[in-house]
């Protein structure tokens, strides 16, 4: 479970520095691209760690 926190805290850090720059129009969409999917990792092993802890 300490691996999916993990993942989580690493893939909302790399999304909020792929996704926040793109909102004021200073970045590229690859980059925006790459914060998208990280966000969506991020969202995943949150619901992974959460769905362990309930369990």
């Amino acid at each position: 479970m300490d691996f999916h926190v993990a993942l989580a805290g690493i893939g909302l850090a790399v999304a909020v520095g792929g996704i926040e720059p793109f909102l004021r129009g200073s970045v590229s969409l690859t980059a925006f691209v790459a914060g998208v999917v990280a966000l969506a990792v991020a969202v995943f092993a949150a619901v992974r760690a959460y769905r362990l802890v309930t369990e």
